[in-house]
């Protein structure tokens, strides 16, 4: 035994210093009764309730999470639980309860036009602390012209405007290059005509009932103390306390001008649409591009603290990631 703790401190010590983030993580994949399998990023030693994201990829949230798992990986050393959505999902809604239960402060994240997905799917969030949307795209065209072909070619785009319940701080983040044409190789912009305009959303207050039991799978995690008394109890009343969440505190917009729409995927895949429709960060370099997904972290974990401040945000961007940042009100 005595040796055994010998390997185990040295083995997690080894993780820590070899390990280009902060705290080490492990990814694993796990299927959960009335919601489905699901990818999850954590930190490795993960004793605490912590904050948690829903992260949503890109390709309305079709690509798979492994393409973003150097992001991922950085936004969970700052302690943070990442939950990856999937279409094949049966229950948001279990999920939202399950996630609530096991965590603090809850964000959502997209990135391109899994933004969409995100902002479709986050009313079933109740206390969402955040929003971040990386290079948003609004997808909801393409969708109806595999409906109807014709009737969208006509009269374009009906839906306009986009619902959602305000979170408490709602970020979006535009790589530039994204939106640029270049003459030096010829590339047309990668978001030309499909970037989600953000005066469409309407933030709406957040009235809702909280339930903490509902939807809450026993098996995930079998340690959680979930009743004073009985846990067979199934009978015990439920008491319902209704909230009112406020108005958004914050709702910023970050323009990032060195960088392209998908510098935040992992190197490989990011190099080939570099070289080929979507123009990023250059020079290509290995510690440039995760210094950039370790910056985009870093934004994703700002939006989960007391009093998320923007100037501090700028700042450290500026400052830890070299990284130039323009911060506006939305």
């Amino acid at each position: 035994m005595f040796y055994f703790n010998i390997i185990y401190f040295v083995f997690g010590w080894y993780l820590v210093l070899s390990s280009s983030f902060t705290i080490p993580t492990k990814t694993y994949n796990k299927k959960i009764s009335n919601i489905g399998e699901l990818s999850i990023t954590e930190p490795f030693f993960n004793e605490e309730k912590n904050d948690a994201i829903l992260f949503f990829t890109g390709g309305s949230s079709n690509m798979p999470q492994e393409i973003y798992s150097s992001f991922l990986n950085g936004v969970a050393s700052n302690n943070i639980s990442c939950y990856t959505f999937n279409n094949n999902l049966e229950n948001i809604e279990s999920l939202s309860n399950l996630i609530k239960k096991r965590h603090n402060n809850i964000g959502i994240v997209g990135h391109s036009s899994g933004c969409m997905t995100a902002l479709e799917n986050s009313n079933v969030f109740s206390n969402l602390k955040s929003i971040v949307l990386f290079d948003p795209v609004d997808d909801r065209i393409i969708k109806n012209a595999r409906n109807n072909l014709f009737e969208t070619f006509i009269t374009g785009n009906k839906e306009k405007e986009i619902d959602i319940f305000c979170p408490e701080n709602f970020v979006v983040v535009k790589s530039e290059k994204s939106y640029k044409w270049n003459f030096n190789p010829i590339r047309t912009p990668f978001i030309p005509f499909f970037g989600l305009n953000i005066n469409n959303i309407n933030f709406n207050d957040n009235n809702y009932i909280e339930n903490d039991i509902d939807g809450y799978d026993f098996e995930f995690d079998t340690n959680e103390i979930l009743f004073d008394s009985n846990p067979n109890d199934f009978n015990k009343e439920i008491v319902l306390e209704t909230k009112t969440k406020k108005k958004c505190n914050k709702k910023v917009l970050i323009n990032l001008p060195n960088y392209g729409h998908c510098d935040i995927i992992n190197d490989r895949w990011s190099n080939i649409m570099h070289n080929s429709i979507a123009m990023g960060i250059e020079p290509r370099d290995e510690k440039i591009l995760q210094n950039y997904r370790d910056g985009c972290s870093f934004i994703v974990s700002s939006t989960l603290q007391v009093n998320m401040n923007p100037k501090f945000v700028k700042k450290e961007l500026t400052t830890n990631y070299k990284m130039k940042n323009n911060i506006n009100k939305i």
